[in-house]
C-alpha cells in the first residue's frame, strides 16, 4: 500500500480489516503496533487505527488488560508527537471516554 501510494481511507480499512479479523492476543497486537510504526508520520491516521483497536479490545468479553494498556500507551506516544494539538486532545479524550 506504501509503494501505490494508497489514500488514508483505503490504508484505514485495511487495518480495520485486520484487527476484525485478529485474534486479540499479545502477539495480535504486537504486529499491529509494528505494522503502525511503519507509517512515519501520519500521525492522524495511526492514532485511527489506535483507538479503532483499543475500541475492539474493550468490547471483548473480558478484554486482555494487557493489550488494553500497550494499545492506550501507544496512542498516547503517538499523540505525543502529533503537531496538531485539537486532534491530539480529541483523540486522547475518545480514548479515555471508552475506558
Amino acid at each position: 500500500m506504501k509503494r501505490r501510494r494508497a489514500t488514508d481511507a483505503a490504508i484505514l480499512d485495511a487495518f480495520k480489516s485486520i484487527i476484525d479479523h485478529m485474534k486479540f492476543s499479545e502477539t495480535g497486537v504486537t504486529d499491529v503496533l509494528q505494522d503502525l510504526r511503519t507509517w512515519g508520520h501520519q500521525h492522524a491516521l495511526i492514532m485511527t487505527v489506535n483507538q479503532y483497536c483499543l475500541d475492539k479490545a474493550l468490547r471483548l468479553n473480558g478484554p486482555d488488560l494487557a493489550s488494553v494498556n500497550r494499545l492506550l500507551l501507544s496512542l498516547i506516544f503517538q499523540a505525543a508527537k502529533d503537531d496538531n494539538h485539537t486532534r491530539v486532545m480529541e483523540a486522547l479524550k475518545r480514548a479515555f471516554n471508552c475506558m
